[in-house]
């Protein structure tokens, strides 16, 4: 049985589908009044699963019904987003951030699912010799490499 979060998710993916630039504007107030729920509940889902790691970019205005401005980033683009998200501050990346672009590569055919499962063994926390917090940078740092050596490779095809 789906959960409300896993409707919206679905509505507003296949909305993102069916748009012509990827790009799409969409009001809180309609959605949840569309699915019978809260506005912060459209929010929960906005902010946990349209993230950069899943592929996405969001734009917010409050107020006034506010609205979503929702862009499906290309692969290839991922990393210069990633390059400014992370200018200034630390590579950490938590383990569903990690799992989360791991599974957008399968999404895109960049990876099969045999890759993508042999990357998570190495990222996971067993095979990260070092403390909690070192374990975040260091997934940061190897999904960086690979999310770039990607991006290498789709612009020299």
């Amino acid at each position: 049985m789906s959960t409300i979060s896993d409707m919206v998710e679905k509505y507003i993916l296949n909305i993102v589908k069916n748009s012509e630039d990827g790009i799409i504007h969409i009001q809180r107030t309609d959605l949840s009044s569309r699915f019978s729920c809260v506005p912060s509940q459209i929010n929960y889902v906005i902010k946990t699963r349209f993230t950069i790691e899943r592929g996405f970019l969001v734009e917010s205005k409050r107020g006034e019904g506010g609205f979503l401005k929702i862009i499906k980033i290309p692969m290839i683009q991922t990393k210069i987003y990633l390059d400014r998200i992370n200018q200034g501050t630390a590579n950490y990346i938590g383990a569903e951030q990690a799992r989360n672009f791991l599974n957008r590569l399968v999404e895109e055919k960049i990876l099969c699912e045999r890759e993508r499962n042999l990357i998570w063994q190495l990222l996971k926390d067993e095979s990260l010799p070092c403390n909690k917090e070192e374990k975040g940078y260091q997934k940061g740092k190897m999904l960086k490499n690979l999310i770039g050596y990607i991006a290498n490779e789709e612009e020299n095809k």
